[in-house]
């Protein structure tokens, strides 16, 4: 661990007395770069002011040139939209609108860290903030927070090295702009990981398909493809009709995109789904992807023309046809005798004490002694909660003891800066 001696300059800020201030006053101050590192970021308050000065603090420090860059906790950004607004404001609206260099991402997790609990800046390489308070109207106006701002260059050097440790780091599940395409598979094909909207239009990025084969890049990724090839594994079937190979030969379209013999026939896809190699007069075999076969090692799955064929000629297509026209006049014949056939209502059927059922009660002949209909037992189907019988019914407790929250949901209330019983107050449960 890391231990600075000797004198240094330090501010302390003290909620909800002087923060306020006191950050904005810091941000206007930043003459290069300003890092943050806050668990969130409110876009409006909710308490005393409306709009958050420290918001627009962070924007004219944009438009004066100071790089503003902004680092979330992702663990709640599923269901806390304002994470995605902030998101969008920075990289949306300032970035690729008003071409200031401003950028917000969420932090990607590791095996040792999985939220982000930072509540601190980084001022020109020169300054940090470290403190209790979120940035959020609750703890700058409504509890009692502290923080120091210390002047001191070896100090701030480790916090930054830090916040970079955390700002390039890439995992498989991490998506900032909200587009559910990863931040790393983002990265890895060359696409926006910052914004899901193509700037000037109504499309979104997820929409785009830039290598022209059928797919768009989401499809591209929840099926393994390259979104910048058109033919993934070059077995000449383009990757958008790959997902129709594979269901014809009844296999998994992601495994279809990068194997060149998806059903381990021995016979290469290409040439089962019907392209033909085509000799254009000098050796050379093209497969009409643009990459030619001149007989080296490279390209040895090529050699095909995308050319297709009676699709019913191929082996198995017509037994598969016939299998669904069977498999289509079955689902008939079963919908319409369930139309058909007669209508009971349980009230309909009767059945004594000693199992006997009546199918054809009659409400103007005697019911037979022995059959009892008890109008005061408890009808099971009215039951709300199970019995507890020790295995079945018993009371399970969430951490916290709320029923209308999960214990991940009351702890983000609880990290905002609200009290347990303003909690309780807010979900409508009582102690």
């Amino acid at each position: 661990t890391p231990t600075h001696q000797g004198p240094f300059d330090a501010q302390l800020m003290t909620c909800p007395d002087d923060c306020v201030d006191g950050i904005v006053a810091m941000i206007d101050s930043a003459e290069a770069s300003i890092e943050l590192s806050v668990q969130y970021l409110d876009l409006d308050w909710y308490w005393g002011f409306g709009d958050n000065p420290i918001i627009a603090a962070l924007h004219e420090a944009a438009q004066r040139g100071v790089s503003v860059r902004l680092m979330l906790n992702g663990y709640y950004a599923e269901w806390d939209e304002e994470i995605r607004d902030t998101i969008h404001m920075f990289n949306t609206d300032w970035n690729a609108t008003e071409g200031l260099d401003a950028t917000a991402r969420l932090m990607a997790y590791s095996d040792s860290i999985v939220k982000l609990h930072n509540k601190g800046a980084i001022i020109d390489g020169e300054s940090v903030l470290v403190g209790s308070m979120n940035w959020g109207s609750s703890a700058a106006l409504r509890n009692r927070e502290m923080g120091v701002l210390f002047h001191h260059e070896a100090l701030a050097s480790d916090y930054l090295a830090s916040f970079e440790e955390d700002w390039n780091r890439l995992d498989p599940t991490t998506d900032s702009d909200g587009d559910l395409m990863p931040d790393q598979w983002e990265e890895q094909y060359g696409l926006n990981r910052h914004s899901a909207a193509v700037l000037g239009t109504a499309l979104s990025e997820q929409s785009l398909d830039p290598d022209e084969d059928g797919l768009n890049n989401l499809q591209e990724f929840q099926l393994g493809g390259d979104p910048m090839d058109n033919d993934t594994d070059d077995d000449c079937i383009l990757d958008g009709e790959e997902v129709i190979f594979a269901q014809s030969v009844m296999r998994s379209p992601s495994i279809a995109m990068i194997s060149s013999d998806v059903d381990e026939d021995g016979v290469l896809d290409g040439e089962q789904y019907g392209c033909e190699p085509v000799d254009n007069g000098t050796g050379v075999v093209d497969n009409g992807t643009g990459v030619v076969d001149d007989g080296g090692d490279e390209g040895d799955e090529g050699g095909f023309l995308n050319i297709r064929e009676d699709p019913l000629s191929r082996p198995g297509a017509e037994f598969l046809f016939w299998v669904m026209v069977i498999s289509t006049v079955s689902l008939v014949l079963a919908g319409a005798s369930m139309f058909l056939q007669p209508r009971r209502g349980t009230d309909e059927v009767l059945v004594d004490d000693s199992g006997y059922r009546f199918e054809d009660p009659d409400e103007s002949k005697a019911i037979l002694k022995g059959t009892s209909f008890d109008e005061e037992a408890e009808d099971a189907r009215a039951r709300t909660e199970g019995r507890d019988d020790g295995s079945h019914g018993a009371i399970r407790l969430d951490g916290f003891g709320f029923k209308s929250a999960t214990r991940d949901e009351v702890q983000w209330m609880l990290d905002q800066g609200r009290t347990m019983e303003e909690v309780r107050v807010e979900l409508g449960e009582e102690e």
